[in-house]
């Protein structure tokens, strides 16, 4: 049990960077229009992606953790403003203790406004 709501988030945010700086076979973007739309859009390419992703802290945290209906797991959703437009980004680790990877399942334009709840 955690004191602090946040904490779990911090360690979910800590193993998602880990995964992407052990180098381009650790995390998988998953290729979906959406999200090739809105990579297109912000003329980023994997790599300005990554970085994002690295950026995040526990103040663009908006849900989870949340079962995946299709394959199990845990999904935890983010949300980034990039080029003045919010982003809905929602990633999931694979593997092990040892050994993590990422799936960043979507990162998208938000459909809906996002909710953070530890933003101040």
């Amino acid at each position: 049990m955690y004191s602090d709501p946040r904490e779990p988030v911090t360690e979910f945010l800590l193993d998602v960077k880990g995964a992407i700086q052990a180098g381009d076979d650790r995390w998988i973007f998953v290729t979906r229009y959406k999200n090739i739309e809105t990579v297109a859009g912000l003329e980023f390419t994997m790599e300005d992606v990554g970085r994002e992703i690295l950026s995040l802290s526990v103040m663009d945290y908006c849900l989870g953790p949340m079962n995946d209906p299709e394959i199990g797991g845990d999904v935890w959703v983010f949300g980034k403003t990039i080029s003045d437009k919010e982003v809905y980004i929602k990633l999931k680790l694979w593997g092990d203790k040892t050994s993590k990877g990422l799936r960043v399942l979507s990162f998208h334009w938000a459909e809906t406004p996002l909710i953070y709840p530890f933003k101040r």
